[in-house]
């Protein structure tokens, strides 16, 4: 148990590797545990409770596969503008089954994302460090985060990049790029509103390949994609486009990957003349697209 300690819990400069760290406590403490220097490999925390503290109760700079199992963090009430979860440049970091009580108002703020941090199986009840009862908790990070099946009791917007998975109760409110998995694989996306003049054009639809160029991030480039627009004309007209092209990574150039598409359907509800048009621009069917 670390208690009342005037710095942290923990404070390493070094390497901090392969370390499983079951029911300690850290209460009451400035910081719960601060990887500040050196790398934080391969840590697991079960059942550690971070409760009564000052500030982050997990600051980890440079780390990869550090795992948190059935840990329960609380936030010292009435120390605004802190901060419950930190992380720099860390790979694959996982909170699972994890009760997030009372945090700071920012309970994840993530730089240098490697789009990999999880939370999955919580519970989250809330943030009261703004005042006025418990809040909905705030994240924030640069990369894309997972949340796999957790509980909001409060609600929470998330991050502005996230893949969501399973039940996530009250989560993602108002957000734009979620991304949800329905099976196995299968991904789907909801682009911004967009207001468009007579003749103007915009993208909405932008693929951005995450990892080096490899033979895997080819494969998961490959597949189906189904894209569906719906808008209203100037008369009020509901318009839909829906189109199913076959993707095909073909190849490789430094950080570029060319891909053939191929649209092999489409069941448009158009006016007469958009539809015309429609089916004349069909024709040029092979695209390559650059990430």
């Amino acid at each position: 148990m670390f208690l009342n300690q005037s710095d942290a819990g923990i404070r390493c400069s070094q390497n901090f590797f392969v370390n499983n760290l079951e029911r300690v406590i850290f209460d009451s403490c400035n910081h719960g545990i601060v990887v500040a220097a050196g790398q934080a490999d391969l840590n697991t925390f079960i059942r550690c409770r971070f409760e009564e503290l000052n500030h982050r109760a997990v600051d980890i700079v440079n780390g990869q596969a550090n795992t948190f199992i059935g840990c329960r963090f609380e936030a010292r009430s009435g120390a605004t503008g802190q901060e419950t979860i930190g992380l720099n440049n860390c790979d694959m970091t996982v909170f699972q089954g994890c009760y997030f009580e009372d945090t700071f108002e920012t309970l994840l703020a993530e730089i240098n994302s490697k789009n990999t941090a999880c939370f999955r199986d919580c519970r989250f009840s809330g943030q009261e460090n703004t005042g006025g009862g418990l809040q909905p908790e705030v994240f924030v990070s640069n990369g894309i985060v997972l949340f796999e099946n957790n509980q909001f009791a409060q609600g929470s917007n998330g991050p502005n990049d996230m893949a969501l998975v399973g039940a996530n109760v009250s989560l993602g409110n108002g957000r734009q790029n979620i991304w949800r998995q329905y099976s196995n694989g299968n991904y789907s996306a909801v682009t911004r509103q967009a207001e468009l003049t007579s003749g103007a054009a915009m993208d909405l639809l932008t693929f951005t390949r995450v990892g080096t160029a490899d033979s895997q991030n080819r494969q998961l480039l490959s597949g189906f994609l189904g894209v569906t627009i719906t808008g209203r004309n100037n008369a009020g007209t509901i318009v839909s486009v829906n189109r199913t092209y076959q993707l095909s990574a073909r190849g490789q150039s430094n950080s570029t990957i060319v891909l053939d598409t191929d649209q092999i359907a489409n069941q448009d509800h158009l006016p007469a003349r958009a539809q015309r048009s429609v089916l004349v621009r069909k024709r040029a069917r092979h695209r390559h697209l650059r990430l």
